[in-house]
């Protein structure tokens, strides 16, 4: 009692520019960044590499469908871990009306979607864009972009 600790010294780093002080960046996503565009009906899927983990960081795209109509699923599919096992998944998106299009001989509604997300798709999963409506004609497409990981 009655003697208060000192506080630490500084640290001090002398490195010169020329000389830095080394250093590793274990998980960088720059590393291996990933992008890949997805549409619906050209049976458009892709297969995480063995090895790697895909981890989805964004998606944006859209999609028309026939005026009158409604979509009642527009997301992906994905391999992922649940409870320990791979099973297939889905990410649903809220399509947000942007307008009527008017092509001489249809209308059709189109929309957009645009979500910040976090999705892991283990190595050797499928990602595909996943579509369901009521009638009419429809078509999405979506980008996704993100990293690979490498996993053990």
């Amino acid at each position: 009692y009655g003697q208060t600790a000192k506080p630490p010294s500084d640290v001090k780093v002398v490195n010169t520019p020329n000389n830095p002080v080394p250093g590793r960046d274990v998980d960088n996503p720059a590393r291996q960044p990933f992008t890949n565009t997805l549409v619906f009906g050209n049976n458009d899927s892709f297969q995480v590499p063995v090895g790697k983990r895909l981890v989805i960081e964004f998606v944006s795209g859209g999609g028309f469908i026939s005026t009158g109509q409604k979509f009642l699923e527009m997301g992906l599919l994905y391999t992922a871990l649940v409870d320990g096992s791979q099973a297939g998944v889905q990410l649903h998106f809220l399509p947000v009306l942007m307008g009527t299009q008017n092509t001489g001989m249809n209308l059709f509604d189109i929309y957009a979607v645009s979500q910040q997300t976090r999705i892991y798709v283990e190595p050797g999963g499928r990602v595909q864009p996943l579509l369901e409506k009521t009638s009419g004609v429809a078509g999405v497409s979506f980008t996704i972009s993100g990293y690979l990981i490498d996993v053990p």
